[in-house]
Order: C-alpha cells, then sequence, then structure tokens
C-alpha cells in the first residue's frame, strides 16, 4: 500500500483542476469528438487490435514502474523510442486510409470555397446504367461499373484503356461481354461519360466483408474506401446487384434502390441521409430476414426512400446513443488530456497587455489654476504580468486599471502611472511590470470668447418655396477653452433641416465650431454652455418676377447706346405674401454708361436690388448684363430733283427744281444704319403752299430719324410758271 501511495503520489500529486469556463467545455468536446473519431476508426480496421496492444502495454508500464521492475522498464523505454516509427510502417495503409477520409470531408470544401457544379448523373445516364445492370443481372454476366464523384480517379484510370464515349446501354454490354477484350477489371465513368475500361482497382483489405464475396466485390469497396465514388457491381455468380460507397457495401438490391442510390449521387446533403436510411433499410432486411426467411419486397424499399419527421427522430436517436460505451470513454478520455496537458503546459510565464486606459483622478489641480490640461502620451499604459500559465492567459485589459494622480504632476508635466489587478486575489498571484509608467500632458491658459450665430440649412423646401433670413435666440455666445484653440475658430454655426417643408421651421440646436479652412474643431480643450440655441427659419413661397434694366448717363460723344442685353431676364423670389403680391418687376436703373466708347459688361448681385422682407430663390444670384455702344458716323449724300416730293402742287402750274449752290446733304448715324440708306430714304418734302410764282429759293428741310441725324442740307431754286 505505501509503494502505491508513493507511486499517486509522485505521478499524480502536481495534478489540479481549475473550474472550467464555456471555451474550456468546447474544447474538451472537440477532443473527445477527435477521439471517438480516431477510436471508431481504430475499430474498423486492423489498427484496433494493435490499440489494445497499446493499452495493455500501458497497463503493463505502470505495474512495472509500480512494482518497480526496473529491468522491464529499462526495455520499455528503449523499445518506445523506435516503437511509434515500427507502428507507423507496419500499418501505413490504415493511416493512409483514414487521412484520405478526412480529406474527403466537405469542411474543406465550405473553407476554400471550392467547385459547387453538379456532378450527379443525367436521368439519361441513370436509366442506361439500370438498364444495363438489369440485363447483366439477368444473364449473370458479371461487371463492375466505377462512377466518379469529387476525388478524381485519374491514377485508376491510367491504368485502363481510354474510351470517352457517351453512356449507353449497348456500350456497357458489349464492354461486359464475356470473351471481349474489355470485360476484364473496371469501366470508370466520369461526367456521364465512359472514360475508360479494364481499369485495376486496389482491393479492401477489410476482415469485415463477407467470405464468400470474391475480388469484383473487394476491388468495388476498396475503390470506395479511398475515394468518394460510387461503384455498381454484378455478380457473377448469383446475378446479385450491390453497389459500394464510402467503404460500405449493400447487396442484394433491386434497380429501384440502385435508381436512388444514383439519383442522389453528388447531392451532399441528401447522399448523407441516403447512406442512414440504407443502412437502417439493410438493418431492417436482415432483421425482416431472420424473422419471416423470406426477401422484402420492392414496395417496402419505395417507403423507405422518404423519412417522416418521426423517422428522422428514430434516426437521431440511434445515433446519438449508437455506441454509447465508445462515446463515454472518449469523453473521459478527452477530460484526462485536457486535464493532463493543462497541468503540464500550466507553467509560470509572461505576458504583455496592451491598451489599458489610464483614469485620471485630482484633477481640479490643475482646472483651479485656470489652467487646462491635453494628454501628449500615456492615454493607454501596456503591461507585462508574469504568474501561472492558466490565471495569466485568463486576464485581459479589463481585469486592470490604470491610475494617473494629476496633483503629483511633476515640472515636467508628467506623472507617474499605477496598474493593479481589479481581484485581490490576482494581485497576490502574479506581478505587474508597467511598460512605460509616464503619462505626459500640455498645460495652456484658459481663455473666453463671444461669437456670433451662424445659421445654415440642409435639405431642400417643399417645391414651390424657399427659405427666408433664419432668426437665433440667443444670437450670440460665449465659449471657452485653451488659448490655442479659440484663437482657430473662425464661426460658431447651427444647421436646421428644412427639407419638404412649406412653413416655418423652428429647432434647437447645438453649434459646431469650425476653423478658417472649414474644419471642425472640437476636443477637450473647448467648452460651450450654448447646447440649445432657439432657431426660427421662415418658408416663404415661392414666385417668378421679371427683370427691368435701364442705363444712365451718356456715352461719349458721337457714341450711342445701341442694345441692353441680360441673362437671366427673370428671377424666383421668395417672402410675406403680401409682399410677393404688389411685386411685379425687379427694377435695376443703376447701369452708368457716362462718357462710355466700347461695350460695357458687368455682373450684378440681384440681392441688394430685392425689396426688403423678399429673398432670392434662384440658384444664381447674379444677372449677367451686357450694353452695346456704337459710333456714329457722318455721310454725305447726293440729292436728285427726283429725290424731292413736292405737296400741295397747283395743277396749272409747272414745278422746276435747280441746285444753285450744290445738291449734298450731310446725315450721321450708326455705320450699319446709315451706310444702308439712300436719297430717296431721306423723304425730302416741299410744301407748294409756300411757293409764289416765279423763282423761289428754298433751303431743304429735312427731319431727323430713330436712324440718322440730319448735319447738313442744301439750296434748291424751284421755279413755278404757269401752263399755256
Amino acid at each position: 500500500m505505501d509503494k502505491l501511495m508513493a507511486f499517486l503520489k509522485t505521478y499524480f500529486d502536481w495534478f489540479y483542476i481549475t473550474r472550467p469556463d464555456v471555451s474550456d467545455i468546447i474544447e474538451i468536446l472537440i477532443l473527445s469528438y477527435v477521439i471517438y473519431k480516431i477510436l471508431l476508426w481504430f475499430k474498423s480496421s486492423r489498427a484496433w487490435t494493435l490499440l489494445k496492444g497499446i493499452v495493455l502495454i500501458f497497463l503493463f508500464t505502470m505495474l512495472a514502474s509500480l512494482l518497480q521492475f526496473n529491468t522491464i522498464l529499462y526495455i520499455l523505454k528503449n523499445v518506445f523510442s523506435i516503437g511509434i516509427l515500427a507502428v507507423i510502417i507496419l500499418f501505413q495503409p490504415e493511416f493512409r486510409r483514414g487521412l484520405e477520409t478526412l480529406g474527403r470531408k466537405k469542411f474543406f470544401d465550405y473553407i476554400m470555397h471550392e467547385d459547387t457544379e453538379e456532378r450527379g448523373l443525367s436521368d439519361k445516364t441513370i436509366y442506361e446504367l439500370i438498364k444495363t445492370v438489369t440485363v447483366l443481372s439477368a444473364n449473370r454476366t458479371g461487371a463492375l461499373i466505377v462512377i466518379e464523384d469529387k476525388v478524381a480517379l485519374g491514377e485508376y484510370i491510367d491504368t485502363g484503356i481510354p474510351i470517352d464515349a457517351v453512356v449507353t446501354n449497348q456500350l456497357l454490354l458489349n464492354i461486359f461481354e464475356h470473351n471481349t477484350p474489355l470485360h476484364d477489371g473496371a469501366v470508370i465513368l466520369r461526367n456521364n461519360r465512359v472514360i475508360a475500361a479494364t481499369c485495376y482497382l486496389p482491393l479492401s483489405a477489410n476482415l469485415s466483408i463477407n467470405k464468400e464475396l470474391g475480388t469484383r466485390h473487394r476491388a468495388g469497396v476498396g475503390i470506395s474506401e479511398v475515394s468518394d465514388s460510387v461503384t455498381l457491381i454484378v455478380s457473377e455468380e448469383t446475378g446479385s446487384i450491390s453497389i459500394a460507397k464510402g467503404g460500405e457495401l449493400y447487396r442484394n438490391l433491386d434497380t429501384e434502390s440502385v435508381r436512388k442510390h444514383l439519383e442522389l449521387l453528388s447531392q451532399d446533403d441528401v447522399k448523407k441521409k441516403d447512406e442512414r436510411r440504407l443502412k437502417d433499410s439493410k438493418r431492417r432486411r436482415k432483421s425482416t430476414k431472420k424473422s419471416t426467411g423470406k426477401k422484402t419486397d420492392s414496395n417496402n424499399i419505395k417507403t423507405e426512400g422518404l423519412l417522416t419527421t418521426e423517422r428522422r427522430l428514430t434516426v437521431m436517436k440511434d445515433k446519438l446513443f449508437s455506441n454509447w460505451g465508445l462515446k463515454l470513454l472518449s469523453l473521459i478520455l478527452g477530460f484526462i488530456v485536457w486535464v493532463t496537458v493543462l497541468n503540464v503546459d500550466d507553467y509560470s510565464t509572461t505576458r504583455q497587455i496592451k491598451d489599458i486606459p489610464v483614469t485620471l483622478i485630482n484633477t481640479d489641480a490643475i482646472t483651479d489654476k485656470n489652467q487646462l490640461y491635453d494628454i501628449v502620451s500615456g492615454e493607454t499604459v501596456d503591461i507585462i504580468i508574469k504568474g501561472r500559465r492558466s490565471v495569466v492567459n485568463s486576464l485581459g485589459a479589463s481585469d486592470f486599471t490604470a491610475v494617473a494622480d494629476m496633483s503629483k504632476l511633476s515640472i515636467t508635466n508628467a506623472v507617474n502611472i499605477t496598474v493593479t489587478a481589479n481581484s485581490p486575489s490576482v494581485n497576490n498571484n502574479i506581478s505587474i511590470t508597467i511598460v512605460d509608467n509616464v503619462l505626459q500632458v500640455e498645460l495652456e491658459e484658459e481663455q473666453t470668447a463671444s461669437l456670433p450665430v451662424t445659421v445654415t440649412t440642409k435639405g431642400e423646401t417643399a417645391k414651390g418655396y424657399t427659405t427666408g433670413v433664419p432668426v437665433s435666440t440667443p444670437n450670440l455666445i460665449t465659449v471657452k477653452g485653451a488659448a490655442s484653440v479659440i484663437e482657430r475658430i473662425e464661426k460658431a454655426e447651427v444647421q436646421v433641416d428644412v427639407s419638404g417643408r412649406s412653413s416655418d421651421v423652428t429647432a434647437t440646436c447645438t453649434p459646431i465650431f469650425y476653423d478658417a479652412n472649414g474644419e471642425e474643431i472640437s476636443g477637450k480643450k473647448l467648452e460651450s454652455k450654448a447646447t440649445g440655441i432657439l432657431v426660427t427659419v421662415p418658408v416663404y413661397k415661392t414666385k417668378k418676377v421679371a427683370v427691368k434694366i435701364e442705363t444712365t448717363g451718356v456715352p461719349a460723344e458721337n457714341y450711342k447706346v445701341v442694345n441692353v442685353e441680360y441673362v437671366p431676364s427673370e428671377i424666383t423670389v421668395g417672402g410675406p405674401a403680401d409682399v410677393l403680391q404688389n411685386l411685379t418687376e425687379i427694377k435695376i436703373d443703376d447701369i452708368d454708361v457716362a462718357g462710355c466708347n466700347e461695350d460695357l459688361e458687368s455682373t450684378i448681385e440681384v440681392a441688394k436690388y430685392l425689396p426688403e422682407g423678399v429673398v432670392l430663390a434662384d440658384e444664381n444670384t447674379s444677372i449677367s448684363v451686357r450694353v452695346t455702344i456704337e459710333r456714329n458716323i457722318s455721310r454725305t449724300m447726293t440729292v436728285s430733283a427726283e429725290d424731292i416730293t413736292i405737296n400741295n402742287k397747283m395743277t396749272d402750274y409747272d414745278y422746276s427744281i435747280q441746285f444753285p449752290e450744290g445738291n449734298t446733304v450731310v446725315i450721321s448715324g450708326l455705320s450699319d444704319e446709315v451706310s444702308k440708306l439712300t436719297a430717296k430714304d431721306l423723304k425730302i418734302i416741299v410744301d407748294a403752299e409756300t411757293l409764289s410764282v416765279g423763282t423761289n429759293t428754298v433751303e431743304l428741310s429735312i427731319e431727323d430719324s430713330d436712324t440718322y441725324t440730319i448735319e447738313s442740307t442744301c439750296k434748291v431754286t424751284i421755279e413755278v410758271t404757269a401752263m399755256p
């Protein structure tokens, strides 16, 4: 007994178990699941015998250690060093098969987003395969047809003769016909095509396969163990149809069962259900055969195609409680492994925890002096903790408190940081080292300023409405803060949303401060108590009114205003209803052209010409004006007697016109207008009632017009004589 107690103390005294949290429980369950799968794999292979041998050797080693069989312990110690390598060599096929099975799990497809293109057989291919195996079964002709799924079978295809033809009943029957060159070996199908024939397949080493089955069935099971393919097998001796899939052999199937297998090929979720259904069906058929001695009819197989809710619950219950002894053993072993690793690995370790926020205390020691502080460095702190791994790894930044006492600020504006764990028990089990234990601040004098409130709007009012001049209460606010910040403030702005509004908007706003570049100013160095500024934004109906522009002054001598053009010719304004009702036009009459001798262009801001209470509702706030000014020219024109019209002639008298001193007239006007005129266009008229019989000397009188001015005229002699 003393030896037993000493043995237990030696090997188990260092064990301790911490209280597992949720993550530990999940870890134990994962370990148990992995161990369960390993035990299942061992149980389905020759390695099960190996496992039992290892357990016996382990128990024997513990017994030898307890009884202090030193010679045996020495031999076991040296044998163990080469035993692992020997096990790997001897059971290499089993290990390879296990790894290949793991690699075929759909988990990796989800992680790597592999191509999920449908690889199932077409209805035509299924029909041809069913027809083929039915004929082969009836004739007792052996056949081995492998249908490739996601795992490529290239190495086995290379062992056969390439075909690459569409799957047809005639082709497959000819391949497996006795005494034909292609009837030996397996046919491999890929994507609804016969890829190769006479292919060699690996034979299964599974000892549980019925000894009555031959090489054909072992080859079908063998290829299903190393890939996810489905193999159709027709027995040459009995004509029975079998399917090998996932290392399992489903025997004595009728055509309907074969059809269901083929239709569910490559449909992952359905395949899993199908495997469970077929295994259960196989188990029930065996049970039925034992109890009745008869084969199950095809109707029973058809009814097994769909699982009812009750059936699914039964299957889930069977899966949960099947192999319960092995599952319980796996759970115990998982817990033992977790505890062992926890104790072996729970050595003293160190760990760095970053970004622990620093809490400032006694800040009134600074603010009482009308000073403000800004943290330059040390707003967070990093620490290195040392202790047992299980304790150290469970801690985070939230488990510690970092404090800086501002009443102990040094002349260099620095203060030491202290860090403690929130839990006293943790403080007693770890040591804390602060990476940089200094908090550095910058001090500034506090300053106060008064700022006007600027109101802006956002959004669009309802169609046909615009905003007026906003009113804020108060319209002046006081802010205080660090001098460097106060000096940067350009304006204090509040913003009101007027989206879709057709009536006045009232809102309570908090001001935002901006610098000269339009950047927002905020932070601990700025404080404003004006958090509730009442803003009213009037919303007016809009109206389009005409724009009238007139010039003032006189252009330079011999120059004239020809035209005044401006864009736009009308604008949209808003205002109180009574004001808009009487507003018909916006008159702009201060375009001064005095002394101008060339065209005048100007941009006029409309807002200053609006009546009181009226606001501009157009996006464009200005009008572009162009005044065209042209110079007058003089032109001398020759006048003939035909160009002069004498009105009120007496019928008994004759009138004769002579030009004793010349016949020219000088006019002035715009070049374009004057150059087009003829003497006839001057409309020279003489009234005969002013003439007397005899010789009359008359100076031509010509009236000015809009297009020209008469500068000088000439004298004519009109002889009035009585007609004979």
